[in-house]
């Protein structure tokens, strides 16, 4: 009788250490699929819904760049909504070419292709300085997928690249730049309750400027579409 009632202990005791392993690794594995990487690659937890691209449906395209009655278009949120970008590129040539005096990496990271911030003038004497606000703490971000291996891509392939953002609930506000687009631009962002009291003047000048110069890699943007994020375009 004894030695069947330690053998039982020892079954109901191997048990419940099994129940708490299995436990321990299902909560484990919750915890993984709410961990986000933010635009720096930091790890960051979101606050309410995962970022995930099964949120993105009915994308539709964006203007990419000034129209005839030259109005720029604007992206529009909402405080704590969530929107997806699809990013539609081209090779234009191979990775390792170095016709354009730089070799570039044969893995391409397409996290620091996103960022958001602002310009701010700053006048000393006579002359003007234009810093930058780095606004990503404000958001949380996903990027899927992370990289392409350029390796892969004949020249005249084609790779899409989606970004899902998520303002937080202090980011309302304008920003002079966000998603990238065609000719080395930028979006501006507006972060609003209301498209109605978005206007031209809530961003810098810098909008309104000249194409900043800037080296070609060995893809180009092609196409911008988005999900959940709406634009208006400002004169």
């Amino acid at each position: 009788m004894k030695n069947y009632m330690s053998h039982n202990k020892k079954m109901v005791k191997g048990i419940i250490i099994g129940l708490c392993m299995l436990v321990l690794i299902i909560i484990g594995v919750f915890v993984n699929s709410y961990l986000l990487v933010d635009n720096k690659g930091n790890t960051v937890a979101p606050q309410n819904d995962i970022l995930s691209v099964n949120s993105c449906d009915g994308f539709h395209p964006v203007p990419n760049n000034l129209n005839d009655n030259m109005a720029i278009p604007v992206l529009i949120m909402s405080p704590d909504s969530m929107g997806c970008a699809r990013l539609n590129f081209t090779v234009i040539y191979d990775y390792n070419d170095t016709t354009y005096g730089v070799r570039w990496p044969r893995i391409a990271e397409l996290n620091p292709l996103f960022y958001i911030g602002g310009y701010h003038p700053l006048t000393n004497n006579d002359s003007l300085n234009v810093t930058e606000n780095n606004a990503a703490s404000l958001f949380q971000t996903q990027v899927i997928p992370n990289t392409i291996d350029l390796a892969n891509m004949k020249i005249g392939s084609n790779f899409t690249v989606i970004y899902i953002i998520k303002p937080l609930k202090n980011a309302t506000g304008f920003y002079d730049y966000s998603l990238l687009k065609p000719n080395c631009e930028r979006y501006p962002l507006a972060v609003v309750y209301d498209i109605n009291t978005v206007n031209a003047s809530d961003f810098s000048a810098s909008i309104k400027g000249p194409t900043p110069p800037c080296v070609s890699p060995p893809y180009k943007l092609s196409t911008v579409e988005v999900s959940g994020i709406g634009y208006k375009e400002l004169k």
